[in-house]
């Protein structure tokens, strides 16, 4: 309660010392807002341009207030706390303002993360070694899915419980293609068309052989509304290639992987 007390009392002291002089002029506090409405102003007419955003006469008059402020602030704060001696209260005070704050920005802090995880994004853990050698086992990931759109080539995380052998966990692979385009695998050459043109597919492992019996090739028509999958690991990877796994709805997309932060020797952004 005390602590209430001495900021409403502060906040009064400080509005008082400040309303005057913003009342009487105006422009003085001009230094203060954005640089777009500092420009506006000076367009305007309402105070000269000038090179620098505060000048020596806005310093003295900061420096003074500020120091008035503090005075009477100290004033105030020993009469509240009762202390016997004026910096002791002035101390007291500040040390209990200091924790509070603190306090403040640690449950403000901890709400936005509840927020952030909660609707925008999550934190997955590689599981196993399709994505070698872009992504590691048991590496953890940050995860984006807030207004994410599948984009070809974006590496993403899938929540497939619909698939009852992968145990309903999540898999991240990488988007091939996209609804409305068709997916050609030449086992051959170990090389991946999409619309007729071959991808250009640094980030893989290895070349690929045909381990699902496509009898040398594939042909995919991707559904409106689903992606094509692949991992980057392709002779370990369980993927799209599979009829068990399949296409992938949209709506199983947990969203996109922005970064790897554990272990921190391999901390960056993926791609």
């Amino acid at each position: 309660m005390l602590i209430l007390l001495e900021g409403a009392v502060l906040c009064l002291v400080f509005t008082a010392l400040i309303v005057p002089f913003t009342l009487k002029n105006p422009t003085a506090s001009i230094g203060d807002y954005p640089p777009a409405i500092r420009k506006r102003c000076a367009e305007l007419g309402i105070f000269p341009a000038r090179s620098r955003r505060f000048t020596k006469k806005d310093l003295l008059r900061k420096g003074t207030a500020a120091l008035i402020f503090a005075l009477i602030a100290a004033v105030i704060l020993r009469q509240l706390n009762g202390a016997e001696r004026f910096w002791e209260g002035f101390r007291d005070s500040y040390l209990i303002w200091l924790i509070v704050d603190w306090y403040d920005a640690l449950v403000f802090a901890l709400a936005a993360l509840v927020l952030i995880f909660a609707f925008c994004a999550r934190i997955v853990v590689v599981d196993g070694h399709s994505m070698d050698n872009t992504l590691q086992h048991n590496q953890l990931l940050l995860v984006w899915s807030l207004g994410y759109t599948p984009q070809q080539g974006d590496i993403v995380v899938v929540n497939k419980t619909t698939v009852q052998h992968l145990g309903g966990s999540a898999i991240v692979k990488r988007v091939i293609a996209v609804g409305g385009q068709t997916v050609d695998i030449d086992y051959a050459t170990s090389s991946v068309y999409v619309d007729g043109e071959l991808l250009d597919e640094p980030y893989i492992k290895e070349p690929m052989f045909d381990r699902l019996g496509a009898q040398g090739s594939t042909h995919i028509e991707v559904p409106e509304g689903s992606i094509f999958v692949m991992g980057d690991n392709r002779n370990e990877s369980l993927d799209s290639r599979s009829s068990y796994v399949g296409c992938i709805d949209e709506r199983d997309i947990l969203g996109k992987v922005l970064l790897c932060f554990l272990p921190v020797s391999d901390f960056g952004v993926v791609k």
